[in-house]
C-alpha cells in the first residue's frame, strides 16, 4: 500500500537537521492547507493566484484524494504538519508541487521535501513548474537536483537509477 511505501523510503533532514518525512493528506487536513493557501504570499507564485474560497477548496481536496494518478501528502517535520507536497502524473510527465507553510519557511524543509519526494518514483523523472519570478523556489528545486529546460518554467529532475553512485534497493 502507499502507506508501506511512504514508510519504507524514510525521512530526509532539513538544512538545521530537522527530521522531515510524508503522511498521506486526509480530509481531516482539509481547513489547515486551506490556511495554508490563504497565508499571505502563498498564491503569489501559483498557477492560480486568486484565494480559494472554501468551496473551491473543498472540490479539489476531494479531486486530489479520489484521483488515482495523484500522491497528495503532508510534509511533516520532527511531529508537526509543515506543508503539501503533491506528485501527480499528467500525460507523459509525474509534476511535483510543493508549499510549505510560512512559519516553517527558509528552513530546507522544502529541499529535503522534494529529496525524499524523488525517491517515490526513483526510475522516473519528476516536473516542476516554477515561476519566473520565484528565485527562492529556483534555488530550492536547483539544489535539490532540478535544472531547467527548454520548456519555459519548467525544471527537470533525472530518475535517481541514472544517478552514478545512487543504488535503488
Amino acid at each position: 500500500s502507499i502507506r508501506v511505501m511512504l514508510s519504507l523510503i524514510g525521512n530526509e533532514s532539513s538544512s538545521d537537521i530537522r527530521r522531515v518525512y510524508f503522511r498521506l493528506m486526509e480530509k481531516t487536513d482539509e481547513s489547515m492547507i486551506l490556511g495554508w493557501q490563504q497565508s499571505e504570499g502563498a498564491r503569489r507564485y501559483s498557477r492560480h493566484t486568486s484565494l480559494p474560497s472554501v468551496k473551491t477548496h473543498n472540490n479539489w481536496m476531494n479531486e486530489k484524494i479520489m484521483d488515482p494518478d495523484c500522491l497528495p501528502m503532508i510534509v511533516c517535520s520532527d511531529g508537526a504538519d509543515v506543508g503539501l507536497i503533491r506528485l501527480e502524473r499528467k500525460q507523459d510527465k509525474i509534476e511535483l508541487s510543493i508549499l510549505v507553510a510560512q512559519d516553517y519557511q527558509g528552513l530546507g524543509i522544502g529541499a529535503g521535501a522534494i529529496r525524499l519526494a524523488r525517491k517515490i518514483y526513483p526510475r522516473n523523472a519528476l516536473w516542476a513548474e516554477i515561476h519566473s519570478e520565484n528565485a527562492s523556489s529556483q534555488k530550492v528545486f536547483r539544489f535539490s537536483g532540478f535544472v531547467s529546460t527548454e520548456q519555459c518554467r519548467w525544471y527537470k529532475a533525472s530518475p535517481l537509477e541514472e544517478i552514478e553512485g545512487y543504488s535503488i534497493s
